[in-house]
């Protein structure tokens, strides 16, 4: 299986500043859902590792992205304020953050809501047990002193979320269980099942349409199981100090989280907000780039770009992007 190289550039590396350096702590990556025709993106990440970041003490969270120019990167300041947790608190183990970033300064991708292994694409594809995941992101050990640099893990679906698994940091979740290893630094991770051109389910053949999607958004890591005696198993959560053997089963978000985190109210709101302020002054053009597409330069529509731009960091304070 070959990993697309505009996975890699979807991730984002979250950390903090200690002794004027960043140090990494945990993946997070840029999820898109589209609004009267523009594009909104969102920095997606777990909970536990925002939450865990501010009770340890730490100013603010820090998103690192790649320049485009290759030259290094950079890490963009966040407050904690413009985290947005999912609508039903204890839930689950999601946050996000909008997101206004500067295509023509930093390089990266995103993955639109229409690619989520939604229960639709789910019973469609007949995704289930044994089919191929990967994961894209921190290693602790090597993650890029000049640009970030994800790695990528593979493994396979262990178990579907047929009932509640009992976790540290939320309790009973719905999620998955994978089968690939984890350790630091993977929480927030997006995790993706791979569909081959041709595969066998249940004895029956079945075909990926032409042009059909062979990777779908599952979800997000969470964690993974410990085994702390002979005995016992329990989830720890992947922020932490990595490096542990562990079982090899990891604890996987659904996707499903992660829409809902994204299309709750008040982040409705908010970009419903930025969309009507913007048809009052007439504006027509597409705001954000679509992808592998260059984005409108200020040249060719300046007073638009800047009052998207101006809207969008009014909505989300702390979360400019460097223009």
């Amino acid at each position: 299986m070959h990993v697309p190289q505009r996975v890699r550039k979807n991730v984002v590396f979250i950390g903090v500043e200690e002794h004027g350096r960043f140090i990494p702590k945990a993946t997070a990556f840029i999820v898109s859902c589209d609004l009267g025709g523009k594009r909104f993106d969102h920095f997606v990440t777990a909970e536990h590792v925002i939450v865990g970041l501010q009770t340890k003490g730490y100013e603010r969270p820090l998103i690192r992205l790649n320049l485009s120019n290759g030259g290094g990167a950079v890490a963009l300041p966040t407050i904690y304020d413009a985290w947005f947790f999912h609508p039903d608190p204890g839930s689950t183990d999601i946050a996000v953050s909008p997101a206004n970033i500067d295509r023509s300064i930093y390089e990266f991708t995103h993955t639109p809501l229409t690619t989520f292994a939604m229960p639709q694409v789910i019973d469609e594809q007949r995704i289930g047990v044994g089919d191929e995941i990967f994961i894209c992101g921190l290693f602790k050990n090597h993650w890029g002193q000049q640009r970030n640099i994800p790695v990528v893990r593979t493994g396979n679906i262990a178990a579907m979320p047929e009932e509640p698994i009992r976790t540290e940091y939320c309790g009973d979740i719905d999620a998955y269980l994978v089968e690939a290893r984890s350790i630091g630094g993977l929480s927030g991770s997006p995790v993706f099942v791979h569909l081959p051109p041709i595969r066998v389910v249940d004895n029956d053949i079945i075909s990926m349409p032409e042009g059909g999607l062979v990777y779908y958004l599952i979800g997000l890591m969470h964690g993974h199981f410990d085994v702390q005696d002979l005995n016992e198993d329990v989830v720890t959560e992947d922020g932490g100090k990595g490096g542990n053997i562990n079982t090899g089963i990891g604890v996987v978000i659904p996707a499903q989280k992660i829409s809902e985190t994204i299309m709750q109210p008040e982040l409705a709101a908010k970009r419903q907000a930025i969309i009507d302020e913007l048809k009052s002054k007439g504006a027509t053009a597409d705001l954000v780039a679509v992808e592998d597409q260059e984005p409108p330069t200020k040249a060719e529509n300046p007073q638009h770009r800047e009052d998207f731009n101006r809207l969008l960091d009014a909505a989300v304070p702390g979360n400019k992007s460097d223009r």
